[in-house]
């Protein structure tokens, strides 16, 4: 029942509009606590997709941070590292 649920809900709130905060914690969740069901509820690349679409700036900070962002200019990361 759970799993219809979330299926249901991922279909109506999809990633990449108002509605990514919804998928994302989806996302998360499902990886962290039930990771049998991501291929099920077509999640299994959930983070290499949410990389690519939505979280399109990516920034090394020296040492092992680096920074991920939807939007930020690069002097905004400098600042941020």
């Amino acid at each position: 029942v759970v799993v219809d649920t979330l299926d249901s809900l991922l279909k109506r709130y999809p990633l990449g509009g108002k509605s990514d905060r919804i998928w994302v914690g989806i996302a998360e969740m499902v990886d962290a606590y039930a990771s049998d069901y991501l291929e099920q509820l077509g999640l299994s690349n959930s983070k290499s997709v949410l990389k690519q679409r939505i979280m399109t700036f990516s920034y090394d900070c020296r040492g092992p941070a680096r920074i991920l962002a939807q939007e930020m200019t690069e002097a905004q990361a400098i600042t941020s590292c």
